[in-house]
């Protein structure tokens, strides 16, 4: 936490200082210098320098550089959000970070707290239950063993494992909480993570920038990725490095289509597919087929 503490300050607020440290970790002035800033510059020689009484990176730091601190302006937002949202939890004010708003993204995919709760609790435990799932041929019996929480655009999914109770079938899934008729928890024997081959797999996906797009609009995609106006739209390329396989499809559907305006323009098209959608549960498991959970 110092660590982070450091970077953060010093490298996306650009305000590092002993009294700064001190109120944020809730510490004495004295020791938030002894040992927090002078353990890291220790640690660290050489990637701050001291300007009066506050320290600071290079204006040339890159963001990769850093150890301890989000690196990226989709993690620092997260990092503030948390902050944000631990802070009015106990009616305090934030620590740091800019005023934040987030957006909800879950509407129209309404969860009962209940069945999210308890498929949360057995993800955290490493339990396995028994759920009754709402699938494409209707409500059917599943030993669900979650491993991950995932936030696909605007839905919520657990990935993990499933077997069916009445059938055969079984493999790593993804679970809508929303479409969970019921969660029973006496259920303990468990699959983990370790043979979900996709979720361990990356892959890169890349795309290729809609030449058809209205011609203002396609400026204006090209300038934000480093083109310039009225310039050859087939030298922008968006590239998605290390993609869990799993979730390949989920990003790329995010990515596609874009709002401008009332407008919905697909903006970006796949150059690789990346993974495809088996035609049931969600993204397609090595080995296994399914049809009718999704």
């Amino acid at each position: 936490m110092d660590g982070l503490i450091i970077e953060y300050l010093g490298f996306w607020e650009g305000n590092l200082s002993a009294s700064r440290v001190a109120n944020t970790l809730g510490i004495t002035r004295s020791h938030a210098q002894r040992r927090v800033i002078d353990a890291y510059t220790s640690k660290h020689p050489r990637r701050m320098t001291k300007v009066g009484v506050k320290w600071a990176f290079p204006d040339d730091t890159e963001p990769d550089s850093l150890v301890y601190a989000p690196t990226t302006p989709d993690e620092i937002f997260g990092l503030v959000l948390g902050e944000k949202i631990i802070a009015n939890s106990s009616g305090e004010a934030a620590r740091f970070g800019v005023p934040i708003e987030d957006l909800p993204t879950s509407v129209g995919h309404a969860t009962r707290t209940r069945v999210f709760r308890e498929i949360y609790r057995a993800c955290a435990n490493k339990r396995a239950v028994l759920i009754s799932y709402v699938a494409r041929s209707g409500v059917n019996s599943y030993v669900f063993s979650p491993h991950t929480l995932v936030r696909a655009g605007p839905r919520l999914h657990f990935r993990g494992h499933v077997e069916g109770v009445n059938e055969g079938r079984s493999g790593f899934v993804d679970i809508v909480p929303s479409r969970t008729v019921s969660v029973d928890t006496s259920k303990s024997d468990r699959i983990g993570v370790e043979g979900d081959l996709e979720w361990e797999r990356r892959v890169d996906l890349e795309f290729a920038l809609n030449s058809s797009l209205p011609q203002p609009i396609l400026d204006q995609v090209m300038i934000e990725h480093g083109g310039a106006p009225g310039g050859d739209p087939n030298t922008i390329q968006l590239k998605v490095s290390r993609v869990r396989s799993a979730l390949a499809l989920y990003v790329t559907r995010e990515v596609r289509h874009r709002w401008f305006g009332d407008q919905l323009l697909q903006v970006w098209l796949p150059c690789s597919q990346g993974e495809k959608m088996d035609a049931g549960f969600g993204p397609k498991t090595s080995g296994t087929t399914f049809s009718g959970i999704s």
